[in-house]
């Protein structure tokens, strides 16, 4: 069975998002709590259903109903949140609304740069530099003839 080896998502034939998309800062300062941070974090998603999301993430539907009343007996799992935001949901609106509301800049933020990025950039930066000397020797040559 295949079905075994697949994760909801990818059962239910939804792809996982692979670069986060930018969320809209004036939507995270609109948030009154965390948890209407989490509400917009799945909307932004785009998802049909919630059912896709929780079930994704491994969550009972009465738990996740709970956790969006506001339910004092139930919590969003904190050991979830960053695969919720980045694999399931595609943006860091969660994130984005925790550093507001401590009181830093959301915009001054940065990500690291991975492996991958980092050696593109040397790779890119070493092609400018073999184009730039193939221009100096073909300018050379023109000049000499």
């Amino acid at each position: 069975m295949q079905s075994e080896n697949l994760s909801t998502t990818e059962q239910l034939g939804l792809p996982l998002p692979r670069e986060l998309t930018e969320v809209d800062l004036a939507s995270i300062r609109r948030q009154p709590n965390f948890t209407k941070a989490l509400r917009l974090c799945v909307d932004l998603a785009g998802y049909e259903s919630d059912k896709q999301v929780y079930m994704e993430m491994g969550i009972d539907s009465g738990h996740w109903a709970r956790i969006f009343k506001a339910d004092a007996s139930a919590h969003f799992p904190h050991e979830k949140l960053v695969r919720f935001m980045t694999d399931i949901c595609g943006n860091v609106a969660p994130l984005l609304w925790l550093i507001h509301e401590c009181g830093f800049d959301p915009s001054s933020l940065r990500r690291y740069q991975t492996d991958v990025e980092a050696e593109n950039e040397e790779l890119k930066a070493r092609v400018e530099k073999l184009e730039n000397e193939k221009a100096i020797i073909a300018n050379w040559m023109r000049a000499t003839k």
